[in-house]
Parts: C-alpha cells; structure tokens; sequence
C-alpha cells in the first residue's frame, strides 16, 4: 500500500507541487503567527527529508573518474559556472531589476547544476551513462565551493549574506547527506544485496517528493500574503525560466553536437540544461525565503523541457506491438537449467516464458548466472521453477516504446511480455528499445 502511494506521489509530482503551491498560499491567509513559526521550525527536518534519499544513488566516487575522460567534464564545468551564471545574470538585469530576491532565486538555479534525474533522462535518450554520473558527482561537489563566491559578488550589499554561512549550509544540505546516502547504499548492498536495493529505490523517490512538497507548502504559506498581493507579477517568473531553461538547453546541444560524441553529447545536455532545483530550494528556503516562489516555478518549466528532448532525440514513438517478437518460446517449469540454456541458444535469445498454472513466469540468462553458475550450482539438477521470476512486470499492447522505457528503467529488467486481455501476444527486450542499458532511475521526481 505505502508502494503504490509513493509512486503515486512522484508519477504525479508537478501537479501535486502546484497543488500545494495554491494550498499553501491559501493557509498562509488563516494561519496565525504562532504556527507559521512552528512551520519554519520544521524546515530543516523537512530539508534532510527531501535530500538526502535523493543522495542514496549519487555514487561519490564517480568523481575520481572525471580525470579518464576530461573533455565532457571541463565542457560541464564550463556551461554550469560560466555560461549559465552569465546567462542567469542577464535574465535578471532585463526581468527583475525591480526585484532582487527574484534575481537571488534565478542565480541559485543557475549555479545549482544538474538534477536528480539527469542520469535517468539520459539513459531515455539513449545518451552515455557512465559520462552522466561523473558529471552529476563532479557537479555538485563544486557547486558547494563556488555558489558562495558567486553570490558573494552577485548580490547587493544592501542584502544581508555571509558566504561563509552559505558555505556551512551547503555542507548541512548537500555533502552531509551525500556522504551519509554514500554510506546508507554500501549498507543496504551489503546486508541485503542489489536485488534488495533495486528494490527499495523506488520508495526513495517517493520519501524525497513528500519533501518536496511540504517544503513547497511551508514556503507558499510563509510568504503568501507578498506573493498574493501580486498575483500577476508572481505569475509572469514563468517567462525568464522559460528563457533560461530554452537558452541553457539550446547552448548545450550545440556545444555537445559540435564538441563531442552523440552520446557523451546528450549526458553533457541533462547534466548542464537541467539544476538542482531541489538543493536550490532548501538554500533559499534558508538564507532567501522570497526566492522560493521562483525556484518552486522551475519544477514546471524543468520536466517538460527535459521529456521535449528525450522525445527528439528519440525520434517517432511507436507502438509496441510494432516492434515485439511475435514468436513467444515457452517452456515447461519442471526442466532442467541445462534444457532451458539449450533452447535459449537454439533460438538465440535472452529469455523465456515458463508456463505456469494461472499464469505465467520468466526465466532469463541473467537470472542462470546470477542463481547457478555464480554459485557453482548443478544446472541439470536444478529446475526452472526454481530459478524463474514469478512477478513479472508486463506491459498492455496499447503502450508505446517510451512506456517501455520506463518500465525497464524503473524495474531493472530486460525483457517485457506484452499482454492483451490477460493474454501474453508477443515479447519486446531492452535492445529493442535502446542499443544502451538503462540506468535504474537515480531519482523519479522531475528535477
């Protein structure tokens, strides 16, 4: 049950933040000055609540391999910190000259680089996974030393700011729980394994949304009678973050088109076209609470320019009864592994439906190396029921190849029975839709 409403809230997450957004709004009219000082009490809870499951799947050690391939790494590094700050600078000076804690918002997203789900976009977009991860550790490391010396110079003197106090918080937000996810994913794979952790990832997500949104409805309520005074000026910081979002994402194809491989080209493009909306949000929400509204916006311009992207990358979506194996090879639950290997290298495939009562299972060579061969098992004498999985993830024959993305992205598999009343009519595998293995979702939420 607490599944289904995880996933729930991170499939449905812009329309929950908006939700949000106008519920908080609305309370801030009706809530006294007592319980909108216990609401900030809860910011910094709320905070870790909202970061730190995102930090489990940002592997720290990605960084030591930015030096085997530099050229991706200093490209980022140049879009992020000095491309992107130059463009958030002129955004600001031409849409919020009259308001500077909007120009504090834009300039936090600017120098906050990639987001949570740059490597599971890239992955969608058949782009270099590997390239996405060292970019998104190497990133946000960084940005911990330079957003301090950024706003140092960026923001007025007549606003109250401390670098060195910014610097602190981003240790509180970002390396704090960057390091304690580090250390809580080695945990989890040690005691239980990566089948385990595959399987809890999704629920991170989930967690790291309900953050999202009570940071969201925290922030709303505490500034709603400025926001709500305005209405239509606070409405309009849609159009700068479609100007940003379109400039940054439009720079970075063409550096990445010119410069580098397709593949190393589009991690380049999520790693430097998408921020960090959700670190973004925890400082101003910290240091500079007017800013929120702007920074809380991002999360409706953010996801539909990165799907936009992986859609024309991925050119014509078809159907996928289109492309599925209309030949399904099944075998009987009682032979042997040795039988079941021989018909997979008789047909020259990776997996096979097993034939069951009431339904049906899967049996694929991942789960023979994993179950037997790894550990020295007796194929002949180990049946295929034995091994096979028996919950298998399907997918209804009026889905499309990007339904099919996602499904293997989020559940780790290589092979997808399509189904038609309950009925398997064909079968699709991961190279069907992608020539590249998908990542495991880093973070489900659109940031």
């Amino acid at each position: 049950m607490a599944n289904k409403i995880l996933k729930a809230i991170t499939d449905n997450l812009i329309y929950l933040i908006l939700a949000f957004l106008i519920m908080g709004l609305i309370a801030g009219q009706y809530l006294g000055a007592d319980l909108k000082s216990t609401l900030k009490m809860l910011v910094l809870p709320v905070l870790f609540l909202m970061i730190y499951p995102m930090m489990i799947n940002i592997k720290i050690g990605e960084v030591l391999n930015a030096f085997k391939d530099i050229k991706p790494v200093a490209l980022s590094l140049f879009i992020n910190f000095i491309i992107s700050p130059i463009v958030a600078i002129g955004i600001a000076n031409v849409f919020f000259q009259g308001n500077l804690m909007y120009a504090v918002g834009i300039y936090l997203i600017a120098l906050l680089p990639t987001s949570g789900m740059t490597a599971a976009w890239t992955g969608l977009a058949k782009g270099n996974l590997n390239t996405a991860l060292v970019l998104i550790a190497v990133n946000l490391l960084l940005s911990i030393f330079i957003l301090p010396i950024y706003l140092k110079f960026l923001i007025a003197e007549g606003v109250p700011f401390d670098p060195m106090e910014l610097f602190k918080q981003l240790i509180l937000i970002v390396l704090l729980p960057m390091i304690a996810g580090d250390l809580t994913r080695r945990f989890i794979l040690k005691k239980w394994g990566k089948e385990r952790f595959m399987q809890l990832k999704p629920n991170f997500s989930g967690v790291s949304s309900i953050g999202v949104l009570m940071i969201v409805f925290i922030a709303m309520c505490m500034k709603s009678d400025k926001i709500l005074s305005d209405i239509f000026a606070s409405a309009m910081t849609l159009i700068p973050l479609i100007v940003f979002y379109g400039l940054m994402l439009t720079i970075s194809i063409l550096i990445g088109k010119f410069l580098l491989e397709r593949g190393k080209a589009i991690a380049l493009t999520y790693s430097t076209g998408m921020r960090d909306l959700s670190v973004a949000i925890a400082i101003a929400m910290l240091s500079f609470p007017e800013a929120v509204l702007l920074i809380a916006m991002g999360y409706m311009i953010q996801p539909p320019v990165a799907a936009a992207y992986m859609k024309y990358l991925r050119g014509e979506v078809r159907n996928v009864c289109e492309i599925m194996h209309k030949e399904i090879i099944t075998v009987n639950p009682k032979i042997s592994i040795s039988e079941a290997s021989k018909v997979m290298e008789k047909h020259n495939i990776g997996g096979l439906l097993v034939k069951k009562d009431g339904g049906f299972g899967i049996i694929t060579e991942r789960d023979i190396i994993k179950k037997v061969i790894s550990q020295n098992k007796n194929p002949d004498a180990i049946s295929v029921e034995d091994v096979m999985t028996t919950f298998v993830i399907t997918i209804e024959h009026t889905k499309d190849t990007l339904d099919a993305s996602e499904l293997f992205l989020k559940h780790t598999i290589r092979h997808l029975p399509v189904v038609k009343d309950k009925e398997v009519i064909g079968i699709i595998s991961i190279r069907d839709v992608t020539p590249e293995k998908l990542p495991s979702p880093t973070f489900n939420e659109y940031y």
